[in-house]
């Protein structure tokens, strides 16, 4: 099995997220309207932070840090 057939989706976001990925235009579309209204699912960061400040976990890409984002519960607590 190889890395790009090991992603299961979980949810129906997550099936759009696969469909756009190897479809089209509107593939992508639905995709993009869905997040919009989707549950999504960000991780604090480790460390201390302020009573009244959330910090959320980042990822480093392109050299910058960018918030991970997750869509299924399941795969922030991984």
């Amino acid at each position: 099995m190889t890395a790009a057939s090991a992603f299961e989706p979980l949810n129906d976001l997550e099936r759009l997220l696969m469909a756009a990925a190897s479809g089209g235009a509107d593939e992508r579309a639905a995709f993009e309207a869905a997040g919009a209204e989707a549950e999504l699912w960000v991780v604090p960061a480790a460390g201390e932070s302020a009573p009244d400040v959330l910090r959320l976990r980042t990822v480093a890409l392109e050299g910058r840090a960018a918030t991970a984002v997750f869509t299924a519960r399941e795969r922030a607590v991984k």
